[in-house]
Protein backbone atom coordinates (compact mmCIF):
# COMPACT_ATOMS: atom_id res chain seq x y z
CA UNK A 1 0.00 0.00 0.00
CA UNK A 2 1.03 3.67 -0.45
CA UNK A 3 1.86 6.63 1.78
CA UNK A 4 -1.02 9.19 1.28
CA UNK A 5 0.14 12.70 1.75
CA UNK A 6 -2.46 15.26 2.97
CA UNK A 7 -1.74 18.81 2.85
CA UNK A 8 -4.17 21.54 5.16
CA UNK A 9 -4.17 25.31 4.44
CA UNK A 10 -5.90 27.46 6.48
CA UNK A 11 -6.66 29.46 2.91
CA UNK A 12 -8.38 26.35 1.42
CA UNK A 13 -10.44 25.11 4.59
CA UNK A 14 -13.90 24.14 3.92
CA UNK A 15 -15.82 26.37 6.66
CA UNK A 16 -14.39 29.41 8.72
CA UNK A 17 -15.95 29.28 11.93
CA UNK A 18 -16.58 33.38 12.89
CA UNK A 19 -15.28 34.46 9.15
CA UNK A 20 -11.86 33.66 10.63
CA UNK A 21 -9.19 31.49 9.05
CA UNK A 22 -7.85 30.76 12.06
CA UNK A 23 -10.88 29.05 13.02
CA UNK A 24 -11.55 26.21 10.50
CA UNK A 25 -12.79 22.89 9.45
CA UNK A 26 -11.35 20.76 7.21
CA UNK A 27 -12.96 17.91 5.45
CA UNK A 28 -10.72 14.57 4.96
CA UNK A 29 -11.00 12.24 1.87
CA UNK A 30 -12.64 9.18 2.39
CA UNK A 31 -9.64 6.91 3.22
CA UNK A 32 -10.49 3.40 2.23
CA UNK A 33 -9.02 0.66 4.32
CA UNK A 34 -8.31 -2.77 2.73
CA UNK A 35 -9.93 -5.87 5.23
CA UNK A 36 -6.49 -6.80 7.01
CA UNK A 37 -4.78 -3.66 7.28
CA UNK A 38 -4.23 -0.87 9.72
CA UNK A 39 -3.77 3.27 8.72
CA UNK A 40 -1.12 4.57 10.30
CA UNK A 41 -1.62 8.17 10.55
CA UNK A 42 0.48 11.14 11.82
CA UNK A 43 1.47 14.83 11.19
CA UNK A 44 4.75 15.23 9.53
CA UNK A 45 4.59 19.25 9.98
CA UNK A 46 2.27 21.75 11.60
CA UNK A 47 3.19 25.48 11.38
CA UNK A 48 0.18 27.54 13.75
CA UNK A 49 1.31 31.27 13.56
CA UNK A 50 0.39 33.16 16.73
CA UNK A 51 -2.51 34.48 15.81
CA UNK A 52 -4.26 35.97 19.42
CA UNK A 53 -2.99 39.44 20.87
CA UNK A 54 -0.87 39.17 24.04
CA UNK A 55 -2.81 42.27 25.37
CA UNK A 56 -6.67 42.03 25.50
CA UNK A 57 -9.91 42.96 27.74
CA UNK A 58 -8.51 40.75 30.21
CA UNK A 59 -4.89 41.91 31.25
CA UNK A 60 -4.70 45.65 29.88
CA UNK A 61 -4.72 48.38 32.46
CA UNK A 62 -2.47 49.21 35.32
CA UNK A 63 -3.36 51.44 38.67
CA UNK A 64 -0.72 53.41 40.57
CA UNK A 65 -1.18 55.11 43.79
CA UNK A 66 0.86 57.92 44.34
CA UNK A 67 1.26 58.11 48.33
CA UNK A 68 2.19 61.62 48.36
CA UNK A 69 -0.07 63.43 46.29
CA UNK A 70 -2.48 61.05 47.00
CA UNK A 71 -3.42 60.99 43.39
CA UNK A 72 -4.16 57.64 41.69
CA UNK A 73 -2.71 57.49 37.78
CA UNK A 74 -4.46 54.57 35.35
CA UNK A 75 -4.01 53.81 31.70
CA UNK A 76 -5.50 51.28 29.61
CA UNK A 77 -3.41 49.43 26.96
CA UNK A 78 -4.31 49.55 23.28
CA UNK A 79 -5.58 45.84 22.66
CA UNK A 80 -2.38 44.68 20.78
CA UNK A 81 0.83 42.61 20.39
CA UNK A 82 3.32 44.02 22.18
CA UNK A 83 7.11 43.40 22.64
CA UNK A 84 8.76 44.39 25.98
CA UNK A 85 10.69 47.39 24.57
CA UNK A 86 7.18 48.94 22.73
CA UNK A 87 5.72 48.26 26.11
CA UNK A 88 8.09 50.01 28.36
CA UNK A 89 8.01 53.03 26.24
CA UNK A 90 4.16 53.31 26.44
CA UNK A 91 3.72 53.15 29.78
CA UNK A 92 6.76 55.69 30.08
CA UNK A 93 4.74 58.15 27.40
CA UNK A 94 1.05 57.83 29.05
CA UNK A 95 2.04 57.30 32.94
CA UNK A 96 3.50 60.54 33.28
CA UNK A 97 5.55 60.89 36.77
CA UNK A 98 6.62 57.13 36.45
CA UNK A 99 9.67 55.90 34.68
CA UNK A 100 9.24 52.20 34.05
CA UNK A 101 12.28 50.29 32.72
CA UNK A 102 13.49 46.85 31.70
CA UNK A 103 16.61 44.83 32.36
CA UNK A 104 17.06 42.16 30.17
CA UNK A 105 19.96 40.27 32.18
CA UNK A 106 16.81 39.26 35.05
CA UNK A 107 14.02 39.89 32.48
CA UNK A 108 12.51 42.27 35.10
CA UNK A 109 10.74 45.79 35.39
CA UNK A 110 11.70 48.36 37.41
CA UNK A 111 9.23 51.24 38.26
CA UNK A 112 10.55 54.21 39.61
CA UNK A 113 8.68 58.01 40.56
CA UNK A 114 10.36 60.94 42.84
CA UNK A 115 7.56 60.31 45.48
CA UNK A 116 6.43 56.32 46.71
CA UNK A 117 4.21 54.83 45.38
CA UNK A 118 1.95 51.72 44.99
CA UNK A 119 0.87 49.30 42.05
CA UNK A 120 -2.58 48.78 42.75
CA UNK A 121 -3.73 44.94 42.83
CA UNK A 122 -6.82 46.09 40.02
CA UNK A 123 -4.26 46.17 37.76
CA UNK A 124 -5.08 43.57 35.44
CA UNK A 125 -1.61 43.44 33.53
CA UNK A 126 0.22 42.22 37.04
CA UNK A 127 1.74 38.98 35.46
CA UNK A 128 2.61 40.41 32.06
CA UNK A 129 4.84 42.89 33.88
CA UNK A 130 6.27 40.05 36.46
CA UNK A 131 4.09 40.64 39.72
CA UNK A 132 1.30 38.51 40.84
CA UNK A 133 -2.13 38.63 40.56
CA UNK A 134 -4.69 40.24 43.89
CA UNK A 135 -1.52 41.67 45.29
CA UNK A 136 -0.82 45.41 45.50
CA UNK A 137 2.64 46.18 45.84
CA UNK A 138 4.27 49.73 47.66
CA UNK A 139 7.68 50.81 46.49
CA UNK A 140 10.41 50.92 48.44
CA UNK A 141 13.00 54.16 48.07
CA UNK A 142 10.90 55.23 45.60
CA UNK A 143 11.23 51.93 43.25
CA UNK A 144 9.39 48.80 42.95
CA UNK A 145 11.15 46.01 40.73
CA UNK A 146 8.95 42.95 39.81
CA UNK A 147 9.17 39.98 41.73
CA UNK A 148 8.36 37.74 38.81
CA UNK A 149 10.01 37.55 35.61
CA UNK A 150 8.05 39.76 32.47
CA UNK A 151 5.42 37.35 30.77
CA UNK A 152 4.35 38.58 27.62
CA UNK A 153 2.86 35.46 26.58
CA UNK A 154 0.55 34.27 28.89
Amino acid sequence: MESIQIYLNSINADKYNNGLTSDCEFNLPNLEIPDGYHIYLSVNQCSIPYSFYNINNNNNSISLYNLVSLTTSNYTLEIGNYNINNLISILNNNLIGYTFTYNSINNKINISCINNFQLLSTSTCLLLLGFNINTTYTSSLLNLVSVNCVDLYP
